[in-house]
């Protein structure tokens, strides 16, 4: 969670970082971001599934 949300890594660099598959990284935010939701009672606003959102690489002028 904190590595897709704060250090904004997409789930194939997390599998990388966590040496596991991106199938699984899915997984386990899908059930991350469910206990959260049982906890709070609801969904949490900026939680989204993040199927929409891409990663912006800035590429610095020489």
């Amino acid at each position: 969670m904190y590595l897709y949300y704060y250090e904004k890594f997409n789930t194939n660099e997390i599998a990388e970082v966590l040496q596991i598959e991106p199938v699984n990284v899915r997984n386990r935010m899908s059930r991350a971001r469910k206990k959260i939701e049982a906890i709070l009672g609801k969904k949490p606003k900026g939680l989204g599934d993040g199927r929409a959102r891409t990663r912006t690489i800035r590429l610095s002028s020489p």
